[in-house]
């Protein structure tokens, strides 16, 4: 240290020009009589200031050539500096040509001998908060425009899938009728052509659905000879309006029945076909399809798509497979289309654990080739046929019981009644919420049906205020949501109105049949949690302390004792000092909850109070906004606070 002064005292010089190289502007003051007077400035805050040595020197210690901000910014420098303690903010300053810039103020005092000193560092940060209000403002717009995309897609969701409940729903009550074998192939067909537009409807509701952790295949038994004659029977139109030939080969020895996902080859098939037929001029289009030797208890299924269009150059053959991309910008502007096809079709190919290539010459035709494993129906377990897995004779009744239906759209209405009669149900009807709690009033239901979007009192609503119920029978009464909006913010909505199930639509006999056993037999408990339960947003899992204390019983109760120790009183200091302004407190004690959430695995709380210490140590923080946190923090603490008081009785 004594070298260092030794060093400074011989390059007084040095520092000197130092001092006024430095990015940061400074100013050092010194108490005359009862006000700071600068005695140093150096070039960086003339520069940032526009002000003079004239100006400044001699005068309070200028930050800004407001001069009401001036004054407040002097009298708080000025009382810490009495004080001994460090100021520090974040303001906008005015130069002295009246430009604006933001700067970070830091203020304190400093002894040189028998001297005290008040030094001022300003550090401009106009171009960091020029970018942090970009910043800003870009999440604001994506923000916006993630809810404008959910909107769309919960509008979407309701509107397209309400037709096809209906499309879907009723096909299966014919499925229940005698019916002649033609007539039953015109069911079937029909059935198979709403489940592959469901499929779309799906794709496009989820814009992420092959990559989401939603998106899984369905095993079920099909006639593949029948499946893919219906699908070039659904596309010969296009063929035809074009003058091309569409032919279908398939060999005698692929097997008349297979086990797998049907609907996903029916995509998988159409959409390369929509391809063909798109960069097909003139010529013709073939399907040929053979098989493999069993492997694993799964027969390879091979079809090759050969076509005489414009085909693709060697150089983006590998390319083709990538998410918005066609051979050439020319080629999207001749022929239309998004160029996702055979990068959809690429990852259901990969899901169903086949292969996909691509031969191509340009100006000659493509061959596109797949290979699927398909299991053979001796030699499949757990899969579903196109009809009810299970006939109705072997379907349990439930003679004596009755439900009520609540939904707007009449065929819904038709469908679930029609449905739950052949079990021997009874149903009554609803159109709307209102209705739907007067029948509750005076009927005793074993279960309710509620659909969540209607005109009026919609089916939230109505779940809570049947949740309210004086009588605790139908309190209590299992209520399963029926609904077109399948999104995950939808699931959540139900489930914390009080919702105990979730069937979307449309829906199958065998769905409906299901959920309907399962809380008949169980009750409430079958598939959902206690109200209050499915309420809980604290995200405390219990299963984290017993993790963490190794089964420790007595090491268990401490940890559990101490949470419900501390967090009420941390909890309500932060409460108190919010109403009071006390932003430092509210910050200090948001501060010291964050490890008690975090050791009991409340990763929202933790998150929470990072985000409201962070906040209110700002120089003027969002009042509003640190409210809602707070409150949301507050809600969480509540309940993580019941959960461990019932989990510790339980011990005693």
């Amino acid at each position: 240290m004594r070298d260092n002064l030794k060093f400074i005292s011989d390059h007084t010089e040095l520092f000197g020009k130092l001092l006024n190289q430095t990015f940061d502007a400074l100013l050092v003051s010194k108490l005359r009589g009862s006000d700071l007077e600068t005695v140093f400035a150096n070039q960086t805050y003339y520069s940032i200031s526009g002000l003079s040595e004239d100006d400044v020197i001699g005068s309070h210690p200028r930050i800004t050539a407001s001069t009401t901000s001036a004054n407040n910014l002097y009298d708080s420098i000025l009382t810490h500096f009495k004080k001994d303690t460090l100021f520090e903010t974040e303001c906008t300053c005015l130069n002295k040509a009246g430009s604006p810039f933001w700067a970070i103020i830091k203020s304190f005092p400093l002894n040189a001998g028998d001297e005290k000193f008040c030094v001022t560092i300003i550090k401009e940060i106009t171009i960091r908060k020029k970018r942090e209000n970009e910043l800003k403002k870009a999440l604001q717009e994506a923000e916006s425009s993630k809810i404008v995309k959910e909107k769309f897609l919960a509008n979407m969701s309701h509107e397209m899938r309400t037709p096809l409940n209906g499309i879907l729903g009723m096909t299966q009550l014919l499925e229940g009728k005698d019916l002649d074998e033609e007539n039953a192939d015109y069911v079937e067909e029909i059935k198979l052509s709403a489940e592959n537009l469901l499929a779309i409807v799906n794709d496009i509701l989820e814009f992420n659905f092959l990559k989401s952790t939603h998106f899984k295949l369905e095993n079920r038994k099909f006639n593949i000879r029948k499946l893919l004659r219906q699908v070039v029977d659904n596309i010969r139109n296009q063929t035809e309006e074009k003058g091309l030939d569409l032919e279908l080969v398939i060999s005698e020895n692929v097997p008349e029945y297979l086990v797998g996902d049907s609907v996903r080859l029916s995509q998988i098939v159409m959409n390369i076909l929509s391809n063909s037929i798109k960069f097909t001029k003139d010529g013709e289009i073939a399907i040929i399809v053979t098989n493999r030797d069993t492997e694993n208890g799964k027969i390879p299924i091979e079809l090759k798509i050969k076509d005489t269009g414009i085909g693709i150059p060697e150089s983006m053959i590998n390319n083709i497979f990538e998410s918005f991309s066609q051979s050439s910008k020319s080629t999207s502007y001749k022929f239309g289309g998004t160029g996702l096809g055979l990068s959809v079709v690429k990852q259901l190919v990969g899901y169903m654990d086949g292969k996909i290539d691509v031969e191509s010459t340009e100006g000659v035709g493509t061959s596109v080739s797949l290979r699927i494993p398909f299991y053979l129906p001796e030699k499949a377990v757990d899969f579903k046929t196109l009809k009810s897995s299970e006939t109705d004779s072997k379907k349990e009744s439930f003679s004596g019981h009755k439900i009520l239906i609540v939904d707007d759209y009449t065929v819904n209405r038709r469908i679930v009644k029609g449905m739950l009669k052949k079990l021997g149900v009874d149903a009554d009807e609803a159109e709307d919420g209102s209705t739907a709690l007067e029948m509750v009033d005076q009927n005793v239901y074993s279960a309710i049906f509620m659909d969540v979007h209607m005109p009026g009192m919609g089916g939230l609503e109505a779940t809570r205020r049947i949740r309210e119920h004086d009588d605790e029978s139908k309190r209590n009464v299992p209520i399963i949501a029926i609904t077109a909006s399948v999104l995950d913010r939808d699931i959540k909505e139900c489930k914390q109105a009080g919702m105990d199930g979730f069937i979307a639509k449309p829906f199958t006999y065998d769905e409906l049949y299901s959920s309907f056993k399962e809380f008949i037999k169980n009750g409430r408990s079958a598939n959902s949690k206690t109200a209050s339960e499915s309420n809980d947003s604290s995200g405390l899992d219990l299963n984290n302390l017993y993790e963490l204390t190794g089964g420790d019983k007595e090491l268990l109760k401490e940890i559990m004792e101490l949470f419900l120790d501390q967090t009420p009183g941390l909890m309500s200091k932060v409460l108190t000092h919010f109403k009071s302004n006390e932003y430092d407190k509210v910050k200090e004690f948001s501060h010291t909850l964050k490890p008690t959430f975090t050791y009991v695995g409340m990763d929202k709380a933790t998150e929470l109070a990072e985000q409201i210490e962070l906040m209110a140590g700002e120089n003027n923080p969002d009042a509003e906004k640190l409210e809602e946190l707070i409150n949301e923090m507050n809600t969480i603490c509540t309940q993580a606070i019941d959960k461990v008081k019932n989990a510790r009785s339980s011990m005693s």
